[in-house]
């Protein structure tokens, strides 16, 4: 074994480590930052789902009360 190259190999090996880990870490940052736009998008969605379902329980009492409208009308016009 040539001992002179030892030193030279374990050198590149750690620097080629510490290159990994710093796109690791970059990768990591990044990722972050997604995960958090990906949390505010989906707290935006459960409000907005939310508020579709209010509104889909209005539409429903206003088309019973258009119904019950309807009728009075022609009930009102029956009635002349």
């Amino acid at each position: 074994m040539y001992y002179q190259f030892l030193a030279p190999m374990l050198l590149n090996e750690y620097q080629k480590q510490q290159r990994t880990i710093a796109a690791q870490a970059a990768k990591l940052i990044e990722q972050r930052a997604e995960l958090k736009e990906q949390t505010t998008r989906i707290a935006q969605l459960e409000k907005a789902g939310v508020e579709i379902a209010e509104l889909k329980q209005q539409l429903t009492r206003m088309a019973v009360l258009l119904g019950r409208l309807e009728q009075t009308q022609t009930i009102a016009t029956a009635a002349r």
